[in-house]
């Protein structure tokens, strides 16, 4: 079976290991000023720490805008997070400049499952360079709690996407007879897993790699996760120290919710739903989670009620272009290594989103590491918070 990531016959995407990373930035492919801590290398992302936070425009009043740095993240409200490095790959992959180019395709940052449990998110996945000051990007609380955070606190992770092989056949172009260029063979030179795409390749890999005690069900190049009968709501207890987050008992932060008959979710409302899968995962394999249902956007006549599709969902074109940000969403990274049980939180900002028993609520990316990671969830330095936990916990 092919799975080599350096094998330009193989689609799906590249992604570097934290061996690939570390040799990215000795080879000044990534450039991060000033230097970041061992541990903020995890097993396949990089750890982005918080500086300070700007209030952004809030959800519930879009022409309200202001400024002012705080270290508290007010619920229903987004804010852009300044991070204390910055964080530089070059300029995006060019297919009309194959000699500048530095053969990237991409890169992801997303919101740390710890931050993600208490109801926060990063709607928008890109990172954003101010001036060259500073890494930016946007967080939202969806929770019905203010969060207040530290200075130097770990809240997200950046996941960087590579292209070995400068062609894309998409674009008509195609390198492969151009002579080498020095950035091609530095990039070739990386650690990196590649994305499977293929059933064939999935089916070659379960069991053999990773496992979950409901049969994982493979689509549209992801695995498929589906709710449990257990889910829980955030309750509103006041202001919630994120570095206090591990004293927190679970019935004083949550509370049962039955979605046995359906469930819709309120606007801005933080839903933990435990799914059918847990996982066991090798040194060789991670999985890149997206919150995207199946949507159908009904165009109504004048007049005409909203009525839900035969998905249960109900939308018009204002509540689409209010959810934007959300359909889809990249929303979680589960490290090589990890085992136990796994959670789902299912978003809206408007509503009609309804979920229950049995349905999907999430999209899973596997991606496989050829040469496994050197260091996998739970190592020493890493963190092991919900490693071998069959349940929701905080």
């Amino acid at each position: 079976m092919n799975l080599n990531p350096l094998d330009p016959k193989n689609i799906g995407a590249r992604l570097l290991t934290d061996r690939g990373i570390k040799k990215a930035i000795e080879l000044d492919l990534i450039k991060i000023t000033p230097e970041i801590s061992e541990n903020q290398i995890q097993p396949a992302s990089l750890d982005l720490k918080v500086k300070e936070f700007w209030m952004d425009e809030p959800y519930k009043d879009i022409d309200k805008y202001e400024m002012g740095k705080t270290m508290k993240v007010k619920n229903s409200s987004k804010y852009d997070v300044i991070y204390n490095q910055i964080v530089d790959i070059g300029s995006s992959f060019n297919f009309y400049n194959y000699e500048s180019s530095n053969f990237y395709l991409d890169f992801a940052c997303v919101a740390k499952s710890s931050i993600r449990r208490l109801g926060c998110i990063i709607p928008n996945h890109r990172l954003f360079f101010e001036d060259n000051k500073h890494s930016t990007t946007n967080i939202s609380n969806l929770s019905p709690n203010d969060i207040i955070f530290k200075e130097d606190e770990a809240i997200s992770q950046v996941l960087f996407f590579v292209n070995p092989w400068p062609f894309d056949e998409q674009y008509s172009v195609n390198f492969q007879d151009k002579p080498e260029f020095e950035n091609g063979k530095k990039i070739r030179s990386l650690d990196m897993g590649i994305k499977i795409v293929e059933k064939e390749k999935f089916n070659y890999l379960y069991e053999k790699e990773f496992s979950s005690k409901k049969e994982l069900k493979f689509q549209d190049e992801s695995i498929l996760v589906h709710a449990s009968e257990r889910a829980y709501r955030l309750k509103k207890i006041g202001d919630v120290e994120f570095s206090e987050r591990k004293k927190l008992n679970d019935a004083d932060i949550l509370e049962p919710v039955d979605i046995s008959k359906g469930y819709e979710i309120k606007p801005f409302e933080h839903l933990i739903i435990e799914t059918e899968e847990d996982f066991s995962l090798s040194e060789k394999i991670g999985i890149f989670f997206m919150d995207n249902p199946v949507t159908k956007v009904i165009n109504f006549k004048k007049g005409e009620l909203n009525e839900k599709n035969k998905y249960g969902y109900r939308f018009n074109r204002e509540e689409a272009v209010l959810n934007t940000d959300l359909i889809p969403s990249f929303d979680g990274w589960v490290d090589p290594g990890y085992k136990g049980g796994f959670t789902r939180q299912p978003k809206w900002l408007t509503e009609g989103r309804i979920v229950k028993p049995g349905m999907v609520v999430g999209y899973g990316q596997i991606f496989y590491f050829p040469n496994g990671v050197e260091r996998t969830y739970g190592s020493k330095g890493l963190g092991s918070h919900y490693q071998k936990k069959e349940k929701m916990t905080f």
